[in-house]
C-alpha cells in the first residue's frame, strides 16, 4: 500500500498538519526540510536529497504551500501515485505579480531577517490563523525558521519555472487565500472562504476532502489490526470515536474505534515514533465511550 508523505510549507513542519484527521489505515510520514548546500542550490538538486526520506515505492505526496512546489519537483524524479496540493502553486503563473516584482529587486537577499521576523504580529490575519493555538504555532514557525533556509526557499519560489500543470495533479485552494491568492482553474477544489492556513482552521472540512481523495486513490486498501490474542479485526469502515494523532508519535497517541458490527477497539502506542498505533485490544462499549487517555505529549 502506498505511504502518504506530507510536506509542509516554507520553514514549517509536521505541526501544520496536526489538526487533520485521516483514515487510520493510511500510512503517514512527514518529510522534514533540510538545509540547502549553498545559497543558490537549485530546487531540482535539493529535492534529490530530500528524496532520501521517501522510502516506499509509488508514494502519495501532499504538499502545503511551498511544500507543494517541492512535491511537484519530487514527482519529476520518481514514480508517484498522486500529488495533492493544499494552498499551493501548480505553475509559476499562479505566483502573484507583486511577488515576482519583489523578486527582481532581490529583496529576499538583502532585507534583514530580524526585520522580516519582527513583522510576525501582522501575520495571523494574512495567513488565516484565528485561534490562540493557531497564532502560537504560526509565531513559532516564523521565529524558528533558519535564515539561510528562508533566503534560499524564497529565492527558489520566486525563480520557479514550472510551465504546465502536472498530469493527474489534485489541488485544493481557499477562495480567501491572501498569501497565495487563488489562480483559478476548473479542476481546482475550491474551499469557499478558505484562507492560506485552512489546513488548520478548516481542518475538519479539509480532512473529509483529503480522506475521500486518498480513499479513491487507494480503493482496495484495508485497515485490519491484530489483537494481542492473535485475532484480527477489520477496521476499514470503522468510526473513530476519539483519538490523538499528533506527531511525533508516542504514548500520547491513541484511538477508539467502533466497527459497523458494533465491535469496539482501543489502539495504543507503546513508544514508537514513526507508527501512530502499535497495540490493539477489544473494549466494551461503556469503556470505549468513556475512555480518558492517561498520557499527553510533553509540549501540550
Amino acid at each position: 500500500m502506498s505511504k502518504v508523505y506530507f510536506i509542509s510549507g516554507l520553514g514549517a513542519d509536521w505541526r501544520m498538519f496536526q489538526f487533520l484527521t485521516l483514515p487510520a489505515y493510511l500510512s503517514q510520514h512527514y518529510v522534514e526540510w533540510i538545509m540547502p548546500l549553498y545559497q543558490d542550490e537549485p530546487l531540482q538538486e535539493y529535492v534529490q536529497r530530500l528524496r532520501a526520506q521517501i522510502t516506499t515505492p509509488n508514494p502519495i505526496l501532499v504538499g502545503l504551500s511551498f511544500g507543494g512546489v517541492a512535491a511537484i519537483e519530487l514527482a519529476k524524479t520518481m514514480k508517484v501515485r498522486k500529488v495533492i496540493l493544499i494552498s499551493s502553486l501548480a505553475t509559476r503563473y499562479a505566483l502573484p505579480w507583486y511577488y515576482r516584482s519583489a523578486g527582481k529587486t532581490r529583496l529576499h537577499r538583502w532585507m534583514p531577517i530580524r526585520l522580516m521576523k519582527s513583522l510576525y504580529p501582522l501575520a495571523p490575519p494574512v495567513f488565516g490563523a484565528h485561534t490562540k493555538p493557531e497564532k502560537k504555532l504560526l509565531k513559532e514557525v516564523i521565529l524558528e525558521t533558519n535564515e539561510k533556509y528562508l533566503r534560499w526557499s524564497l529565492g527558489q519560489l520566486l525563480a520557479w519555472r514550472q510551465q504546465e500543470v502536472l498530469p493527474g495533479l489534485v489541488q485544493m485552494h481557499g477562495t480567501a487565500d491572501l498569501v497565495l491568492p487563488l489562480h483559478d482553474r476548473t479542476d481546482i477544489i475550491k474551499i469557499q472562504g478558505g484562507e492560506h492556513l485552512m489546513v488548520m482552521h478548516r481542518a475538519e472540512e479539509i480532512s473529509a476532502i483529503l480522506s475521500k481523495i486518498l480513499e479513491d486513490t487507494m480503493p482496495n486498501s484495508k485497515f485490519t489490526v491484530t489483537l494481542a490474542n492473535g485475532e484480527q479485526v477489520d477496521l476499514t469502515l470503522a468510526t473513530i470515536l476519539k483519538s490523538n494523532n499528533l506527531y511525533p508519535f508516542g504514548q500520547h497517541n491513541y484511538a477508539i474505534y467502533e466497527s459497523p458490527e458494533g465491535i469496539f477497539v482501543k489502539g495504543l502506542n507503546k513508544g514508537e515514533r514513526e507508527i501512530m498505533l502499535t497495540h490493539f485490544e477489544l473494549v466494551d462499549e461503556t469503556s470505549a465511550r468513556n475512555y480518558s487517555h492517561p498520557y499527553i505529549r510533553e509540549d501540550e
